[in-house]
């Protein structure tokens, strides 16, 4: 035989689904046992007022009017413990009534008026099949609408935008795309940025040095805004002065150009910040002429979760597609490497319209050169050093690509013949990386592409099918 005395205990005071509020006033079996159990529950031992209070507020959990709590309560005085102030019937009685009027819109909170139930029938409610294909169907209609307004023919009037960045009249930056300014650390980065905003700030930019890299003259005063989420705040002052000594006969900033320093902010922070930045200063301006970042790794939390990568990089491409600019932004090497930092650097590699590598030799000449343009040829290279004189970067020169990369491979090639001492030792490939990595201060991904290119170039050979060791070709040999 089933017990029935606890399934009773703990069944609904009502056999249906609550609406509306109701307290229960009757005095019946159900609320009584209820209220018993509550009492067990919270007055155990020696009641005090917390004890009191928790049984009150349990009671009216269950919609128990004040004048049954009270009744019950009062019916109990005696058990109350004689030390306690509430051992009192008058102090008893006021804290009933304190409660319910401390707390009344508590009362009857999981206990409401009876409404129809649906008899359950065993089976999971039917979904309306209906509406969700007419909802589907119609975010349906609204993607191809937007796909429609994108639609590009050979009858569409569309006209080539003026690049705002150029090397040799070779396009390296139009509105609607990412610039990447990359390199390692101490490189020069910071001064390639800083020398395009000088560019930009004037109505006329002829006579700045904007090292080698043409810059559209900004005419209409649009607005510059520059996020740096890296330097403190003295640092940034400095190059922003910096930046103002290059133009040089501007003694006060235009108001079209802003910056702000976000280092103290969160990667979503950042993106609420120059969200509505843009929203306010774009009106104001009529427009958006440039934003820089640096960098754009500080817009994520890792660099290398795809799905936030992703999300940032398409964040920064709709702004330079709606405000119809150019976006600058820094992104570091890996430490030790010459490859940029995680999903973030791959993806921004494919995204942009042209990448600039900024490195810096031991003689303290930076060079610019341009990978990954979209739509340009061969640029040359473009090489700058810091002038102590006039406290900002200047050009020194600029270098034919091929040149340059004949002197990184002859450099290459010369670190091998002194590793394997002139054919006289053979070396493992992680023993020859070693050796590169510690002479370089680079990686083992970087030392072993070093590797790999000495292969190709049939500059060391392996002396078995086992590729056990490495050899230096013959014609190397002394």
């Amino acid at each position: 035989m089933v017990d029935r005395t606890f399934i009773d205990e703990h069944l609904p005071v009502e056999e249906t689904r609550p609406d509306t509020v109701t307290p229960i006033r009757t005095n019946g079996t159900a609320q009584e046992k209820k209220m018993n159990t509550l009492w067990a529950k919270h007055c155990t031992g020696d009641i005090h007022t917390p004890e009191l209070v928790g049984f009150i507020n349990a009671c009216k959990s269950i919609a128990v009017d004040e004048v049954a709590c009270m009744d019950f309560v009062m019916g109990r005085q005696n058990l109350v413990s004689p030390d306690s102030s509430k051992s009192d019937p008058v102090e008893l009685e006021k804290l009933v009534a304190d409660q319910y009027k401390r707390y009344a819109s508590q009362l009857g909170q999981f206990k409401t008026e009876p409404i129809a139930r649906t008899p359950f029938t065993g089976q999971a409610p039917v979904m309306n099949r209906e509406k969700v294909e007419q909802e589907k169907k119609q975010a349906d209609t609204d993607i191809l609408s937007r796909v429609e307004q994108n639609r590009i023919d050979l009858a569409s009037n569309i006209i080539q935008p003026k690049p705002r960045l150029s090397i040799d009249g070779n396009p390296i930056g139009t509105p609607g795309n990412l610039i990447v300014l990359t390199g390692g650390v101490k490189g020069g980065k910071t001064a390639v940025k800083t020398a395009i905003e000088a560019g930009m700030i004037p109505l006329c930019n002829e006579g700045i040095d904007t090292l080698g890299i043409t810059v559209e003259a900004n005419v209409n005063q649009q607005l510059v805004l520059g996020i740096d989420c890296e330097q403190a705040h003295h640092d940034q002052h400095k190059g922003i002065k910096g930046t103002f000594r290059r133009i040089g006969d501007m003694d006060e900033q235009p108001n079209h150009v802003k910056w702000y320093n976000v280092r103290q902010f969160s990667p979503r922070e950042r993106r609420i910040a120059l969200t509505e930045l843009l929203k306010k200063y774009s009106k104001e301006f009529n427009g958006v002429f440039a934003v820089t970042v640096d960098g754009f790794a500080d817009f994520v939390d890792s660099v290398n979760d795809e799905q936030e990568t992703n999300e940032v990089i398409r964040y920064f491409e709709n702004i330079a597609i709606e405000y119809k600019c150019v976006v600058i932004g820094i992104l570091h090497y890996n430490p030790g490497g010459e490859k940029t930092r995680g999903h973030l650097g791959s993806s921004l590699e494919r995204k942009c319209e042209g990448q600039l590598t900024i490195s810096k030799t031991v003689d303290g000449i930076s060079t610019i050169e341009s990978k990954y343009l979209r739509n340009s040829g061969v640029t040359p290279l473009l090489q700058f050093a810091y002038s102590t004189d006039k406290g900002y970067h200047v050009s020194v020169g600029r270098k034919d690509p091929g040149s340059e990369r004949q002197e990184k491979f002859d450099a290459l090639k010369n670190d091998a013949i002194a590793f394997l001492e002139h054919g006289k030792k053979q070396l493992s490939r992680l023993e020859l990386a070693e050796m590169f990595m510690k002479a370089e201060g680079i990686q083992i991904r970087a030392a072993d592409g070093r590797i790999a290119q000495l292969i190709k170039s049939n500059v060391i050979y392996y002396t078995t099918y086992k590729k056990e060791k490495l050899a230096l070709h013959e014609l190397f040999c002394k």
